[in-house]
């Protein structure tokens, strides 16, 4: 599987086949920032502009990997990274 490479993806540090599940696994790099369910949590709900360009970067990124045939089966608000900048 080669390496994804995208501004709204955390870097892929390793892969997995699972043979017997007929699986892949991949590996991201360590991400010390909030995830969204705490920028939520300390922050309380965005305004529209907030929302409609954090919803932009998570549909670029699931696009993204749609096209590389990646299906992410473990997507929930901890496992959505936000950057200093806010930013995924």
């Amino acid at each position: 599987m080669e390496k994804l490479l995208h501004k709204n993806i955390s870097e892929s540090v390793a892969f997995f086949d699972d043979s017997f599940r007929y699986q892949n696994y991949m590996v991201l790099e360590h991400y010390d920032n909030l995830n969204l369910k705490q920028l939520l949590k300390k922050e309380g709900l965005m305004n529209e502009k907030q929302g409609a360009r954090m919803v932009k970067q998570i549909l670029n990124a699931f696009v993204y990997l749609k096209q590389k045939r990646v299906i992410h089966r473990d997507v929930h608000l901890e496992n959505i990274m936000i950057s200093e900048s806010k930013c995924l």
